[in-house]
């Protein structure tokens, strides 16, 4: 089966960090990786609370990644995608703000 990494994309640069009060798993993104390692995929899930967009970038490695975002992250979005593209990657996105910004 394929290797799928699954990203919860940082907040962009001037946001205003929303994330300092706590920590807060991307639960989306676990049930879905749930799910497909239970199909016998490989999945990696990369938090963009724990890494930045450039670190991100930098482990991206498999055929199929999936990313997760809001309204406070495009920016990051566009960057990991991008790159995810040039790296021969099929991409999927979603989160609360894909279905009104697509």
């Amino acid at each position: 089966m394929a290797k799928i990494q699954l990203i919860s994309a940082p907040l962009d640069e001037n946001s205003i960090l929303a994330y300092e009060q706590g920590i807060f798993a991307p639960l989306g993104l676990i049930w879905v990786g749930t799910y497909l390692k239970n199909a016998g995929h490989e999945i990696e899930i990369i938090d963009g609370q724990h890494n930045s967009v450039a670190e991100i970038i930098r482990r991206l490695n498999a055929p199929l990644v999936g990313l997760s975002f809001n309204i406070a992250s495009s920016d990051s979005l566009d960057k990991i995608v991008a790159s995810a593209k040039e790296k021969g990657s099929t991409v999927v996105v979603g989160g609360q703000a894909a279905t009104p910004l697509a």
